[in-house]
């Protein structure tokens, strides 16, 4: 509810960014093992660009969620209870989500999940994910 917030750049160093990841896998290292622990997350570009072409699109919200059926084929369905997912969606100029669009002729959401986790699917380590 409410406009969208003003312009920002979004930009944050990279101390700050390894700093905040950190933090991050602090606060969760005791972690339910019913509740496996995400470094983060990784969307293709096409859902993204998909998202960001609905008519009146200004952005994008993330939202947490939580699914005990993954798509990732990594992720055996049974071994873990429930999944940590983020699902995300376009946000119009009034700083209201767009739940759905029509995108050349297809009804679509204007959003995605089935985003890759990490773990499995990480980046080779690096500072923000703080693998091992």
């Amino acid at each position: 509810m409410g406009a969208l917030p003003p312009p920002n750049s979004h930009v944050i160093d990279l101390n700050s960014a390894i700093k905040q990841t950190a933090a991050y896998r602090e606060f969760n290292k005791n972690l339910s093992p019913d509740f496996p622990f995400r470094h983060g997350f990784c969307f293709n570009r096409d859902i993204l660009d998909t998202a960001l072409q609905a008519p009146g699109c200004q952005g994008l919200r993330f939202y947490f969620g939580v699914t005990q059926n993954p798509v990732d084929p990594l992720i055996k369905v049974g071994n873990e209870k429930n999944v940590l997912t983020v699902i995300f969606c376009a946000v119009d100029g009034n700083g209201d989500d767009i739940l759905s669009t029509n995108v050349a002729g297809a009804v679509l959401s204007s959003g995605g999940e089935n985003s890759w986790p990490c773990p499995p699917h990480c980046s080779a380590k690096n500072a923000l994910n703080g693998l091992p």
